[in-house]
Protein backbone atom coordinates (compact mmCIF):
# COMPACT_ATOMS: atom_id res chain seq x y z
CA UNK A 1 0.00 0.00 0.00
CA UNK A 2 1.38 3.34 -1.21
CA UNK A 3 0.89 6.27 1.03
CA UNK A 4 1.26 9.76 -0.93
CA UNK A 5 3.28 12.66 0.81
CA UNK A 6 0.22 14.51 0.62
CA UNK A 7 -1.69 12.81 3.34
CA UNK A 8 1.45 12.23 5.33
CA UNK A 9 0.70 15.96 5.70
CA UNK A 10 1.00 17.76 9.60
CA UNK A 11 0.99 14.19 11.25
CA UNK A 12 4.83 15.17 12.68
CA UNK A 13 3.12 18.49 14.04
CA UNK A 14 0.30 16.11 15.55
CA UNK A 15 2.99 14.04 17.38
CA UNK A 16 4.60 17.06 18.34
CA UNK A 17 1.59 18.26 20.22
CA UNK A 18 0.78 14.78 21.60
CA UNK A 19 4.47 14.21 22.96
CA UNK A 20 3.63 18.04 24.98
CA UNK A 21 0.34 17.23 26.49
CA UNK A 22 1.93 13.90 27.97
CA UNK A 23 5.14 15.86 29.40
CA UNK A 24 2.38 18.89 30.94
CA UNK A 25 0.43 16.34 32.36
CA UNK A 26 3.85 14.87 33.88
CA UNK A 27 4.39 17.89 35.12
CA UNK A 28 1.34 18.97 36.52
CA UNK A 29 1.53 15.64 38.38
CA UNK A 30 4.96 16.31 39.83
CA UNK A 31 3.51 19.63 40.99
CA UNK A 32 0.64 18.55 42.74
CA UNK A 33 2.89 15.73 44.56
CA UNK A 34 5.16 18.43 45.49
CA UNK A 35 2.20 20.79 47.27
CA UNK A 36 1.09 17.64 49.21
CA UNK A 37 4.89 16.69 50.57
CA UNK A 38 5.21 20.20 51.75
CA UNK A 39 1.11 19.74 53.30
CA UNK A 40 2.26 16.63 55.39
CA UNK A 41 5.16 18.09 56.00
CA UNK A 42 3.54 20.90 57.78
CA UNK A 43 1.02 18.75 59.54
CA UNK A 44 3.88 16.80 61.06
CA UNK A 45 5.35 19.75 62.41
CA UNK A 46 2.70 21.01 63.96
CA UNK A 47 1.70 17.65 65.28
CA UNK A 48 5.39 17.19 66.70
CA UNK A 49 5.21 20.87 68.06
CA UNK A 50 1.88 20.27 69.90
CA UNK A 51 3.24 17.30 71.41
CA UNK A 52 6.52 19.27 72.80
CA UNK A 53 4.04 21.95 74.20
CA UNK A 54 2.04 18.82 75.94
CA UNK A 55 5.29 16.92 77.43
CA UNK A 56 6.78 20.37 78.56
CA UNK A 57 3.87 21.37 80.74
CA UNK A 58 3.44 17.57 82.27
CA UNK A 59 6.82 17.28 83.05
CA UNK A 60 7.03 20.91 84.96
CA UNK A 61 3.79 19.55 86.96
CA UNK A 62 5.09 16.03 87.66
CA UNK A 63 7.98 18.15 88.94
CA UNK A 64 6.21 20.66 91.02
CA UNK A 65 3.79 18.32 92.84
CA UNK A 66 3.80 17.61 96.70
CA UNK A 67 4.79 14.03 97.77
CA UNK A 68 4.52 13.15 100.85
CA UNK A 69 7.07 10.44 102.56
CA UNK A 70 6.06 8.83 106.26
CA UNK A 71 9.36 7.20 106.55
CA UNK A 72 9.77 3.59 108.05
CA UNK A 73 5.43 2.97 106.50
CA UNK A 74 4.31 0.76 103.73
CA UNK A 75 1.25 0.46 104.91
CA UNK A 76 -1.57 1.61 102.58
CA UNK A 77 -2.89 3.94 104.70
CA UNK A 78 0.75 6.05 103.98
CA UNK A 79 -0.12 4.91 100.15
CA UNK A 80 -3.41 6.78 100.13
CA UNK A 81 -1.98 9.35 102.21
CA UNK A 82 0.30 9.86 99.42
CA UNK A 83 -2.09 9.74 96.40
CA UNK A 84 -3.92 12.05 98.10
CA UNK A 85 -1.42 14.81 98.46
CA UNK A 86 -0.12 14.44 95.09
CA UNK A 87 -3.71 15.02 94.01
CA UNK A 88 -4.61 18.10 96.19
CA UNK A 89 -1.22 19.48 95.10
CA UNK A 90 -2.54 18.69 91.14
CA UNK A 91 -5.43 21.26 91.71
CA UNK A 92 -3.98 24.65 91.28
CA UNK A 93 -2.38 23.02 88.05
CA UNK A 94 -5.89 23.27 85.94
CA UNK A 95 -6.09 25.25 83.33
CA UNK A 96 -9.80 24.89 81.50
CA UNK A 97 -11.11 22.10 83.03
CA UNK A 98 -14.46 22.19 81.96
CA UNK A 99 -15.21 21.02 77.71
CA UNK A 100 -17.65 22.84 76.14
CA UNK A 101 -17.38 21.52 73.20
CA UNK A 102 -14.43 20.09 70.71
CA UNK A 103 -11.39 22.45 71.38
CA UNK A 104 -13.54 24.72 73.50
CA UNK A 105 -12.72 24.64 77.10
CA UNK A 106 -13.84 26.62 79.86
CA UNK A 107 -13.30 26.76 83.95
CA UNK A 108 -10.72 27.63 86.27
CA UNK A 109 -7.12 29.45 85.62
CA UNK A 110 -4.42 28.87 87.93
CA UNK A 111 -3.90 32.31 89.99
CA UNK A 112 -0.92 34.34 88.63
CA UNK A 113 1.66 33.07 91.84
CA UNK A 114 5.33 31.94 91.48
CA UNK A 115 4.29 28.08 92.04
CA UNK A 116 1.80 28.40 89.02
CA UNK A 117 3.19 31.14 86.82
CA UNK A 118 4.92 28.31 84.77
CA UNK A 119 1.71 27.62 83.39
CA UNK A 120 0.62 31.15 82.35
CA UNK A 121 3.90 31.39 80.11
CA UNK A 122 3.50 28.32 78.60
CA UNK A 123 -0.27 29.21 77.61
CA UNK A 124 1.59 32.02 76.29
CA UNK A 125 4.11 29.93 74.63
CA UNK A 126 1.69 27.79 72.81
CA UNK A 127 -0.59 31.04 71.99
CA UNK A 128 1.48 34.32 71.25
CA UNK A 129 5.11 33.38 71.08
CA UNK A 130 6.76 33.35 67.40
CA UNK A 131 8.85 30.52 67.72
CA UNK A 132 6.47 27.89 69.68
CA UNK A 133 2.62 28.65 68.67
CA UNK A 134 0.88 26.74 67.03
CA UNK A 135 -1.34 28.11 64.19
CA UNK A 136 -4.59 28.85 64.99
CA UNK A 137 -4.46 27.82 68.68
CA UNK A 138 -6.15 30.07 71.13
CA UNK A 139 -5.98 29.96 75.09
CA UNK A 140 -9.61 28.46 74.81
CA UNK A 141 -8.60 24.95 73.11
CA UNK A 142 -5.78 24.51 75.72
CA UNK A 143 -6.50 22.26 78.75
CA UNK A 144 -4.96 21.18 82.04
CA UNK A 145 -7.05 18.40 83.48
CA UNK A 146 -6.35 17.02 87.05
CA UNK A 147 -9.41 15.67 87.81
CA UNK A 148 -10.26 12.88 85.46
CA UNK A 149 -7.73 10.51 86.33
CA UNK A 150 -8.06 11.66 90.07
CA UNK A 151 -11.85 10.05 89.46
CA UNK A 152 -10.48 6.73 89.01
CA UNK A 153 -8.51 6.45 91.87
CA UNK A 154 -5.39 7.69 90.05
CA UNK A 155 -2.98 10.70 89.89
CA UNK A 156 -2.10 12.53 86.75
CA UNK A 157 -2.53 15.36 84.64
CA UNK A 158 -4.34 15.27 80.88
CA UNK A 159 -2.71 17.82 78.82
CA UNK A 160 -5.07 18.97 74.98
CA UNK A 161 -3.87 20.92 72.54
CA UNK A 162 -5.78 22.32 69.95
CA UNK A 163 -4.83 24.62 66.72
CA UNK A 164 -5.96 24.99 63.43
CA UNK A 165 -3.20 25.67 60.34
CA UNK A 166 -3.78 27.68 57.52
CA UNK A 167 -5.25 24.77 54.95
CA UNK A 168 -6.86 22.86 57.65
CA UNK A 169 -10.42 22.32 57.38
CA UNK A 170 -11.38 21.62 60.87
CA UNK A 171 -9.39 22.20 64.23
CA UNK A 172 -6.82 19.48 65.43
CA UNK A 173 -6.07 18.44 68.64
CA UNK A 174 -3.39 16.76 70.78
CA UNK A 175 -4.17 14.84 74.19
CA UNK A 176 -1.30 13.52 76.44
CA UNK A 177 -2.14 11.45 79.46
CA UNK A 178 0.51 10.96 82.04
CA UNK A 179 0.53 9.54 85.53
CA UNK A 180 2.36 11.16 88.57
CA UNK A 181 3.58 9.39 91.66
Amino acid sequence: MKTSSRSQQGVFLLEALIGILVFSLGVLAMVALGTAAVSAQSDAQYRTQAANLANEIASLIALKVNRIEVPGSDSLETAQLTRTAVNDSLLPFRYHPVTAATCNFTGYEPPNTPETAFVAAWVNRATTDAETRLPGALSSGLQIDTTTLKDAGLSGVRVTVCWQGPTDKSVRSHTLVTYIN
